[in-house]
């Protein structure tokens, strides 16, 4: 059985149990930066028939998690905050300078 017992756009928890072991293949889009651990230990993500995602798993019970935190999200924030403060210091200093001329 497979239930899912947390749902998070880019967190999804499930809890598998699991008689004989298997691969157990979820009606979730595979697409990179997703990664899967298997009761906290990180395992590979598998993609079934080209669009699907799958995990091997042993017989019993256990927690699934799928998360997805791609590296290219991390740098767009950062390349993101850095172009705020250089915004921000650009005002600043022109502000700086109209008051400076008055």
């Amino acid at each position: 059985t497979v239930k899912l017992d947390k749902y998070e756009p880019n967190n999804l928890q499930y809890t598998v149990n699991s008689k004989n072991g298997g691969i157990v293949v979820f009606s979730e889009i595979y697409y990179p930066g997703w990664k899967a651990t298997v009761d906290g230990q990180s395992v590979e993500l598998g993609r079934v028939n080209y669009i699907l995602r799958a995990v091997n798993v042993k017989p019993g019970k256990h927690i699934v998690v799928l998360d997805f935190h791609p590296t290219s999200i991390s740098t767009t924030e950062t390349i993101a905050y850095i172009s705020i403060v250089i915004l921000l210091l650009a005002i600043v200093g022109a502000g700086y300078m109209e008051w400076k001329k008055k």
